[in-house]
This record gives structure tokens, C-alpha cells and sequence, in this order.
């Protein structure tokens, strides 16, 4: 059970994370976990620049890092059963079958969970929300304005001031919002998917978005009900400022359970990705009328 156990686990991490995913484009601090923490430092304090100096000694300062602790969260996937029957009358691919459909499923629940954590909370001076500018539309009893080409270059523009326009700059749409450029300028929309950039941002897109409350204007929690003020939202980072960790993972396989008449598996993997700092990651949600 052991050899088994260690391949259904190399099945589970097979491309856990695919290529093309936006969780890659984040700092990799898988190496820096004991499987249930990462510590860090938070640079402090750059040092100071003199321009034409004539006083000596130039003077010396100490940086004083900020020390920082992360938890990973866990994923326990719910079992599933494979009972002796089917076995028999099955294809024997079906139990790296099952074991796929649990490493998507995990997969989903993790990118989920990063591009919740990488979307800023509210608008503060380091992590601009903008809302959208475009055409009114309706959907149902709401009343929304698309989004823009022009509403990227206003985060372009709010990176820059953060002096991050020269940063790995990346974008993830919401499916609405990626529907709104290519209504907007079907052209345009259509050399930014060639081409993989829209502005400075390398474009990535995703069903798993947050959403922004209307009224409040801040984001919404992590499992809330979708209401009318739920607004589709669009996150922009900087590659330097968002991390991710791949920790622990273990298979839980029961074989030849004598009350399930068959074997039981399930797995539990650690995981996070959060911002290394508040700071360089940025919003946009539809406003609504």
C-alpha cells in the first residue's frame, strides 16, 4: 500500500499547478516551508542616497527587517469510493481517474483561494480598486458599466505611481470583464489575446474571481451568497509582491474495506498564496447604476 499510496500521490501533484495558470506568476517559497509555516523578513528601510557629498563619515545605519509568519491552509478533499465490483467491471484506469478528479478539484479550491488573497480589500494608496467606466448593461435586475481598455490604462497608470511600471506586471480577468473588451473593440480584443499583454499587464483570465460589493465598495468574504450588489471584479499584481507554497501532501486510502466493499481514498494537501505585503496588487470592479 505504501508503493500505491506514492503513486497515487505523484498523480495528485502532476501538474497540481498548470503552466498557464497565473499562480506562477508569484515567488515560489515552497523551499522556505516546514510544511505548516514559512518565515520571513519584510525588507526594511532603504538606505539613503546622497547626491555630491562632502561630509564624512557618510554615516551608518542599521536595517532593522520585519519579521513575518504565514500559515498554510489545508485542503482535505471529501473520500470517495471504489467498490470491489467496479474494479471488476471496470477499466483499471479508473483509479487514477478518481485520483485526477481529486487533483482538480484541489487545484480549483487553491487558485480560488489565491485570487481571493491577492485581490486587495478595499481602495488605500498601495493597493488602488478603480471601478469600471464603460457602457451600461443589463443582466437580470442589475445595471453594470463595462469595462474598458482605458479602465486598464487607470491601473497602469496607479502602478506607475507606485513605481512598479517596470515589474513583472500581470492582470486576471473575470469572464465578464474579458466579454466587455472584446465588445468594446473586437480588434484590439483580439491582439491582446495574440499577444498575451493588454497594457504592461501579461493577461491571464479566470472564473474564480472575487467580487466587490457595490455599497460598500470593499471585497466581499471568501464563501458569501452572490447578492445584487456583488460585482464582478478583475485583480492586477505585481509577480515580486504575491507568493505561493506548495506544502504537504498525503493520501488517505483505505483498502479493501469490509464495510464498503471496496477501497476509499481521499487526499490532504497544504497550500497558500498571499501577498508578501500590502502593497503593488490592485482591483477593478463593475460600478453599478
Amino acid at each position: 500500500m505504501a508503493i500505491e499510496k506514492e503513486y497515487w500521490t505523484e498523480i495528485l501533484l502532476e501538474k497540481l499547478i498548470p503552466d498557464g495558470s497565473f499562480l506562477n506568476q508569484s515567488v515560489d517559497m515552497s523551499e522556505f516551508s516546514d510544511g505548516k509555516t514559512i518565515n520571513y523578513a519584510e525588507a526594511g528601510v532603504e538606505p539613503e542616497v546622497f547626491v555630491n557629498n562632502n561630509v564624512h563619515p557618510v554615516g551608518i545605519v542599521k536595517r532593522e527587517d520585519i519579521p513575518k509568519e504565514i500559515s498554510l491552509d489545508t485542503f482535505d478533499t471529501k473520500n470517495t469510493q471504489h467498490t470491489n465490483v467496479e474494479k471488476l467491471e471496470e477499466s483499471s484506469l479508473k483509479s487514477a481517474s478518481i485520483v485526477r478528479g481529486h487533483k482538480n478539484a484541489i487545484a480549483k479550491r487553491c487558485s480560488a483561494l489565491a485570487a481571493f488573497n491577492w485581490t486587495p480589500q478595499k481602495h488605500t494608496e498601495n493597493t488602488p480598486v478603480l471601478v469600471t467606466t464603460g457602457a451600461e448593461v443589463t443582466e437580470g435586475d442589475v445595471i453594470r458599466k463595462r469595462m474598458t481598455f482605458a479602465d486598464i490604462l487607470s491601473m497602469e497608470t496607479a502602478f506607475r505611481v507606485l513605481v512598479l511600471a517596470g515589474s513583472e506586471l500581470c492582470v486576471c480577468l473575470s469572464g465578464k470583464h474579458l466579454a466587455d473588451l472584446q465588445l468594446e473593440d473586437i480588434n484590439r480584443y483580439n491582439q491582446v489575446l495574440r499577444g498575451g499583454m493588454v497594457g504592461v499587464f501579461k493577461i491571464f483570465t479566470s472564473s474564480q474571481t472575487p467580487t466587490f460589493n457595490a455599497t460598500t465598495a470593499e471585497k466581499e468574504a471568501f464563501s458569501v451568497a452572490k447578492g445584487a450588489n456583488s460585482m464582478p471584479t478583475s485583480f492586477f499584481w505585481n509577480k515580486d509582491e504575491v507568493m505561493r507554497c506548495m506544502g504537504d501532501t498525503k493520501a488517505f486510502i483505505t483498502e479493501n474495506d469490509p464495510q464498503y466493499r471496496g477501497d476509499i481514498m481521499g487526499f490532504q494537501k497544504r497550500f497558500v498564496a498571499m501577498p508578501l505585503r500590502n502593497f503593488g496588487i490592485g482591483a477593478i470592479y463593475s460600478a453599478k447604476v
